[in-house]
């Protein structure tokens, strides 16, 4: 017999593009305010922005292609706006390089 354990994601789970609010990933973006914390966050939100580059899902019909393209320009901003914030605040705690390269793709 096999036992599996799953712990269900906290109510403001941070990463729910990884957990879809059911089960926690264990990534550690929940956590307390620390230096692992923001490496964590800053992981995610570099795949949330490799998401976000990489979108093809675009709608044939005019109006749908239009909503999308007015969210897809909302997102941009946004994710910038994270990627950089967790790429400075681990660069400060030098836990490790962020990828500048990257960085500078999303300059905001």
């Amino acid at each position: 017999m096999t036992i599996h354990i799953d712990f269900a994601a906290q109510r403001n789970c941070y990463a729910l593009g990884w957990s879809y609010g059911e089960i926690c990933v264990g990534c550690g973006c929940c956590g307390k305010p620390s230096p692992e914390r923001d490496r964590a966050r800053y992981e995610y939100w570099l795949d949330e922005w490799e998401k976000h580059v990489n979108f093809k899902y675009w709608s044939d019909d005019a109006e749908m292609r239009a909503l999308q393209e007015k969210n897809h320009k909302l997102n941009h901003k946004y994710i910038k706006s994270r990627l950089n914030r967790y790429a400075q605040k681990v660069a400060i705690n030098k836990l490790f390089q962020p990828d500048y390269e990257t960085i500078a793709l999303v300059e905001v």
